[in-house]
């Protein structure tokens, strides 16, 4: 009985893989166009991943995070200044890269004035920024490779080939045997 028991918790719930999240991720995207937070985007994913496995449970971090590196959405981050020194290394956002920015000082050297992600709109100074709420926009890149792709299977799409008429055959002349 314990068996059972544990082996019917173990199945609760189920990670779905990365296609069928990016699918449901651009479904929703193209069926709102924006969305104000990360949770209720996360619940419209859930809703949309149901569909295909009502087992697939998704985090809001996850689909953040998919759906920003691959160019589905655009997002629009809302921050607040920590008083902790800022140490980071990583997006805490998309987990991109940090790139520094320089400014030369009037003395000919160089000081770093932030760090900003080569990937999305997350920016760090001299003060941890903390996000606290993102909005998520259907990405304007995404649409055109969208419209790109259509035109692409419009093109290759055969065109169906006339068939020649049918040959008609030769009628059978009726011979009279004498």
């Amino acid at each position: 009985m314990a068996k059972k028991e544990a082996s019917a918790q173990e199945e609760k719930y189920r990670i779905p893989p990365e296609k069928d999240a990016l699918d449901a991720i651009r479904n929703v995207m193209m069926a709102r166009g924006i969305i104000h937070s990360q949770g209720r985007l996360r619940n419209l994913v859930e809703r949309e991943l149901a569909a295909v496995d009502k087992a697939y449970r998704i985090s809001g971090q996850r689909v953040r995070m998919l759906a920003i590196q691959h160019g589905v959405v655009t997002v629009e981050i809302h921050f607040r200044d920590s008083e902790r020194k800022a140490n980071v290394y990583k997006c805490p956002v998309c987990d991109g890269k940090l790139k520094m920015v320089h400014n030369k000082t009037i003395f000919g050297g160089t000081v770093t004035l932030a760090k900003e992600c080569t990937r999305c709109p997350y920016w760090v100074g001299l003060k941890l920024h903390v996000p606290t709420r993102y909005v998520f926009t259907l990405s304007p890149e995404f649409m055109k490779r969208l419209e790109k792709r259509k035109a692409k299977k419009e093109k290759t799409k055969r065109k169906p080939k006339k068939k020649p008429p049918k040959k008609k055959a030769p009628k059978k002349k009726k011979v009279n045997k004498k």
